[in-house]
């Protein structure tokens, strides 16, 4: 379904939104040249995370929407990933968490995103420090 045994390197080649991610932080230093290549793997990590070989937005909305109905009812309720999940959802103007979640997979949230998600896969639990990092990119969308 989803496959969290990867790192986002997207983010390394975008400066804008490499100062969020903890694991970027360690690892880079950005080159303007760079930043061409950051949609174009962002693509492909996507394509990784739900096991697909081709990037077709529609079967990625659906692999999305699959994830959000086959996830532990515990993630969606824990109460500050909720509280974003809300915030998301209030951005669109509609109160459907879905759609908040949707928006986790964007180009600036989707490298915080799969480390909430990779928390709660393995740890049944999210870090605090990743929520943290979450709350504060969307904050600065």
């Amino acid at each position: 379904m989803y496959n969290n045994n990867f790192i986002c390197t997207y983010v390394f080649y975008d400066s804008s939104i490499l100062k969020f991610n903890p694991i970027s932080l360690i690892y880079t230093k950005i080159d303007d040249d760079d930043l061409d290549c950051s949609e174009m793997l962002y693509q492909n990590e996507l394509l990784q995370a739900f096991n697909l070989t081709e990037f077709d937005d529609k079967i990625i909305n659906n692999k999305v929407i699959e994830l959000y109905n086959s996830i532990d009812l515990e993630f969606i309720d824990n109460k500050e990933f909720k509280e974003i999940l809300i915030f998301l959802s209030e951005q669109h103007f509609t109160d459907d968490l879905l759609i908040g979640f949707m928006s986790l997979f964007s180009y600036h949230l989707f490298h915080i995103s799969h480390l909430c998600i990779n928390d709660f896969v393995v740890f049944k639990t999210f870090k605090e420090e990743n929520l943290n990092y979450l709350k504060k990119s969307i904050n600065c969308m």
